[in-house]
């Protein structure tokens, strides 16, 4: 059974176009979590006391 080319290139297309959309939502996801600022959880807290704030 011999699959025509019209139908591996749709084939190509779709997987082309699978990956785009992967990459694209993964990478908006990530922005998004950074905008936010969204912890993992990774690295520490600071808290400081000032006196006097001016100069």
């Amino acid at each position: 059974m011999a699959v025509s080319r019209e139908r591996v290139a749709r084939r190509w297309t779709l997987l082309r176009f699978g990956l785009f959309f992967a990459v694209t939502a993964s990478l908006i996801v990530f922005l998004g979590l950074q905008i936010a600022r969204v912890s993992t959880g990774a690295g520490y807290a600071l808290v400081a006391t000032f006196d006097d704030v001016s100069g």
